[in-house]
């Protein structure tokens, strides 16, 4: 492999030795896959999981974060190339300039701004929220988090390509760092000639920094500030305060940034302060706003956002099912109680409530597994209903097995019209054990539910 592509990142203070790094990943039909692109896709798809986990806590679909991830990350991608390559060739300082086939094909050398990502993205992943009419606060804030993964993770392709490192230093710092690369930097090249021998201008791993900055900001939004949310939109505005706030100072170290022409003001640096100061005076504002209007309520607690959650999770059983649910909760067959977790909330407030009420009934007992509702068994018992364990073995099932099957063998079973109750029956097998004890085998039916 020619040289060009391999790094020799050196830490002098911590260790001897060398750190070689190919930055060629490897190669498929003669194309080069390169650690920086992978290392930057790895971030991108981290984000998503966690955003996808974390959705629901928001009333967010995972089809919402997905579309939004998708379309937001390519624009972002394209933002960020496209708002380097801008500022990069308005500074008449620079002697090269990209075009538009090479603002595109060299982009495996690096050369992304953030904060064109983060505003493209931005604008796209709204608009892809307009037109699935979906949440849009509440997608910022998981975008927030997303963005500090991304970030944390993305940081370490600049390590590998050895860039974005700050300004030399005395080569006293203890984690200071040299390497290939760096060295033949006019800028350490001469601050290195004006050290005596075998002293190195180590300089900051401005990297490293970021990277370490946006997981202590993931971890203090995903801890402390969504404990203490009271509006939608407050855990993106505190990733502006917090980003914000780090990168403007950390762009001051480094010696690769992007200026306004020759104005020497940094472009990162003056977004960074500038949106931070201006979302801390929005988080204030709304922080007084919501504390004077009471009847505020997060998107995640409206009767809408159940309503929208309910339906999506019942569209996904539809169609995995071939059952139309829909149809069946609004004949009263069933009800919609979240996705395909059992709710038992709902379930103790359908034996307490609903069926006493709809039907007029006295509930005497009630039978439960103890290894999904023993708190629910529980909660029954103290409003006095008797609750038996019914152990899911065939030594236990088999008489009321039998009894069910006799009695419909012998047609003294009825019931009210029911069509979900009918699939059930039409999906289970009564089978018998090495004992010939009766119970219902669903596994060996097909489409069950």
């Amino acid at each position: 492999m020619n040289n060009i592509y391999m790094r020799r990142t050196e830490f002098p203070n911590l260790f001897s030795g060398e750190i070689d790094i190919n930055r060629v990943a490897f190669e498929i039909f003669g194309f080069k896959v390169f650690w920086y692109a992978l290392i930057i896709a790895f971030g991108l798809i981290l984000a998503v999981v966690y955003c996808t986990k974390r959705g629901k806590k928001f009333g967010l679909t995972s089809d919402d974060i997905f579309d939004v991830a998708l379309f937001g990350g390519l624009a972002g991608f394209l933002g960020a190339r496209i708002f380097y390559v801008i500022f990069w060739n308005l500074n008449p300082e620079n002697a090269y300039k990209y075009d538009i086939i090479t603002t595109f094909t060299t982009i495996h050398d690096g050369g992304l701004a953030i904060y064109g990502g983060i505003i493209c993205g931005s604008i796209v992943g709204i608009l892809t929220t307009k037109i699935r009419k979906a949440p849009i606060l509440p997608l910022c804030d998981m975008g927030g988090c997303g963005f500090l993964i991304g970030q944390a993770i993305g940081r370490w392709g600049n390590f590998v390509n050895q860039e974005a490192y700050g300004a030399p230093t005395a080569g006293h710092l203890p984690w200071g760092m040299t390497g290939n690369v760096i060295k033949i930097d006019p800028v350490v090249e001469a601050a290195q000639s004006s050290l005596p021998a075998g002293e190195y201008a180590l300089v900051h791993p401005c990297f490293l920094y970021e990277s370490l900055w946006c997981a202590l900001g993931l971890a203090f939004i995903h801890f402390v500030v969504a404990r203490l949310q009271t509006f939608d939109g407050e855990q993106f505005l505190w990733y502006v305060i917090w980003y914000g706030t780090g990168r403007g100072f950390i762009e001051g170290l480094r010696t690769d940034s992007l200026y306004i022409g020759d104005t020497g003001i940094r472009v990162s640096q003056l977004i960074g302060f500038a949106t931070a100061l201006f979302c801390l005076i929005l988080l204030v504002y709304f922080k007084i706003r919501i504390r004077k209007t009471p009847s505020y309520v997060r998107w995640k607690d409206r009767p809408e956002c159940k309503e929208r959650m309910d339906k999506f999770y019942s569209d996904i059983k539809t169609d995995k099912e071939n059952v139309d649910y829909r149809r069946l909760i609004r004949e009263g067959a069933c009800f919609d109680c979240g996705d395909e977790i059992v709710d038992y909330n709902f379930i103790e407030h359908f034996i307490l409530d609903i069926i006493p009420e709809k039907y007029g009934v006295e509930i005497a007992e009630a039978g439960y597994d103890r290894w999904n509702a023993i708190s629910t068994a529980q909660k029954l018992e103290a409003e006095a209903i008797t609750c038996v364990e019914i152990k899911q073995h065939s030594s236990v099932l088999h008489r009321p097995t039998k009894l069910l099957k006799e009695a419909i063998l012998s047609k003294c079973f009825s019931y009210d019209e029911n069509e979900l109750l009918e699939i059930n029956f039409s999906n289970a097998r009564c089978t018998e054990d090495t004992n010939l004890n009766k119970f219902v085998n669903k596994k060996k039916s097909a489409g069950k539910v």
